[in-house]
């Protein structure tokens, strides 16, 4: 009868003593857990400061993009529009060699009248010689006024037409001067726009990823402490309970066995009835000769199991 205790007693110990172990490893693996949660979370806010400077010294850096520099060729042609705008004015005096014209005309005029005194009879020859002198003077000279009117027409309209082109010239030069500065600048804005959109968009991207696998692995370490948490509980109280009773449902089957064993060999001192063998088709055993075989005259059926401090 001591045997089936003794059994359950060292099951009971040895579940205790295995829960004690569990909730150690436990613990320990708790502690694991929890020091790599705070890792990971001291990382995570490192690599946000770290990661913030550098995001701040990029955007100093974009910031600090050489401005553009451009020359500046407005008005480049002005000179030239100048020049030929005084080619205009000038051309509407006399031209060169006017006066020089008008002196060979007159020269011609006063040669023929030397001759015509050299060559004069009479006083009415040499009037009759000048008046036709001096009337080819006027003709030559109203001749010559002509031409040099016409000439300074043509050559007004040809500065004219000189002066207007440079005009044009000068304000197309002017306007894509004015278009190639602007495009350039625009282009420079868009440059600048492009290279601080295409950083953000990226850094934020980065940020955006580190801090999913940084969420990932929190959760990750969440579900680790819980399940450490889960395996801390008793986990020994279920087996020391199925080791009891076991030990019992032992200890009820030998009592059993041994109540049958006392009533077959006819002690009626036990508390149960067993029928005669003869009611039960079993032969009838011959009593036992040897004197040191004694059975029990009682046994004890109230089993009282030991008390269990299942607080730890």
């Amino acid at each position: 009868m001591a045997l089936p205790l003794i059994a359950a007693g060292v099951g009971l110990a040895g579940s205790l003593i295995t829960g004690y172990q569990n909730k150690k490893k436990n613990e320990a693996l708790l502690a694991t857990q929890r020091q790599a949660q705070a890792d990971q979370k001291a990382a995570q806010e490192q690599y946000r400061q770290d990661y913030g400077a550098y995001q701040k010294d990029m955007r100093n850096l974009l910031g600090d993009r050489p401005e553009l520099k451009l020359t500046n060729n407005q008005d480049a042609l002005q000179p030239y529009l100048s020049s030929v705008q005084n080619d205009l004015l000038a051309s509407q005096g006399r031209a060169a060699g006017s006066e020089v014209r008008r002196d060979d005309i007159r020269q011609n005029s006063a040669d023929q009248i030397f001759r015509a005194q050299q060559a004069s009879r009479t006083g009415s020859d040499l009037m009759g010689a000048i008046g036709r002198i001096q009337a080819g003077e006027y003709a030559n000279a109203r001749e010559l006024g002509g031409r040099e009117a016409q000439e300074r027409v043509n050559r007004i309209d040809n500065k004219t037409t000189a002066f207007q082109n440079a005009v044009k010239e000068n304000s197309m030069f002017n306007v894509n001067e004015r278009a190639r500065r602007e495009a350039a600048m625009y282009q420079n804005d868009l440059d600048r726009f492009n290279q601080s959109f295409g950083f953000e968009q990226s850094s934020q991207a980065n940020l955006l990823n580190t801090n999913l696998n940084f969420a990932a692995g929190n959760i990750a370490q969440n579900a680790a402490i819980g399940q450490a948490n889960a395996n801390m509980m008793v986990n020994g109280l279920g087996d020391s309970l199925n080791a009891l009773g076991n030990a019992g449902m032992v200890y009820a089957g030998q009592n059993a066995q041994i109540k049958a064993d006392a009533a077959r060999y006819g002690n009626q001192s036990l508390p149960i009835t067993i029928p005669p063998p003869s009611s039960t088709g079993m032969p009838t055993l011959p009593p036992t000769t040897d004197p040191s075989i004694t059975l029990p005259d009682n046994i004890n059926t109230n089993t009282t199991f030991p008390s269990v401090n299942w607080t730890k």
